[in-house]
């Protein structure tokens, strides 16, 4: 290995952990926001990984995640999944139960603001399109 090609790897490595660093720092300093008055001290020496099913509100009301799930998918431009709602959504309110989600979906896509273009297919998960207006949320007659 010659020295340009050290200096190369050290920078590259430098680089990767510095962002990494942002990385952590960012999710510590969001961690905080979601839970400030909180009287057991949380840092990443002592914290208890969370599964994707764990919520750190318990406090989460199903009608407003549901109005905000109306929101979020009413600005969809044509095709997308559920996870991209799921997602979204989890930006927007923070840690969200999946069994949640997926029955406010589910009350959406019955109510007819969404529809089922591809059906789930074995692993291929299931293609949706909104019905409803950006503007207003309303319900398209198509």
């Amino acid at each position: 290995m010659r020295h340009e090609e050290y200096s190369a790897l050290k920078k590259k490595i430098q680089d990767e952990y510095a962002e990494r660093m942002k990385a952590l720092d960012l999710v510590w300093e969001m961690s905080k926001e979601i839970n400030p008055s909180s009287s057991v001290s949380i840092s990443p020496s002592n914290a208890a990984p969370m599964t994707p099913h764990e919520v750190t509100d318990s406090s989460e009301d199903e009608s407003s995640i549901a109005g905000d799930l109306r929101e979020i998918i009413s600005g969809f431009q044509g095709n997308f999944r559920s996870k991209e709602a799921y997602v979204l959504l989890r930006r927007k309110r923070g840690p969200v139960k999946e069994n949640t989600f997926y029955s406010a979906f589910q009350k959406l896509r019955k109510s007819g603001a969404i529809t089922v273009v591809v059906k789930k297919i074995g692993s291929k998960p299931a293609v949706f399109r909104s019905n409803m207006h950006q503007e207003g949320g309303a319900i398209e007659n198509n």
